[in-house]
């Protein structure tokens, strides 16, 4: 998973370096395994207090990781 997508994510909806957010990831498998894999590290890099996979997920940017397409929703917590 590259963190660089969801910074981007972060600063295109505006919010502060700083600022503490909730990430919720359209579900898919191979996603769920790396973010298993690495959540103490993603929480950290990302300043998120919490990561949600969804498998329905409406509101969100869609991207592309590693030919997976998925959506990311973040919100300032």
């Amino acid at each position: 998973m590259k963190l660089s997508r969801i910074q981007n994510i972060r600063k295109a909806s505006g919010f502060e370096v700083t600022d503490r957010v909730k990430i919720v990831i359209l579900y898919n498998d191979r996603i769920a395994s790396a973010i298993d894999s690495n959540i103490d590290y993603i929480k950290a890099e990302t300043l998120a207090n919490a990561i949600d996979l969804k498998k329905n997920l409406e509101k969100g940017t869609e991207v592309d990781f590693d030919k997976i397409k998925t959506k990311i929703f973040i919100t300032k917590e």
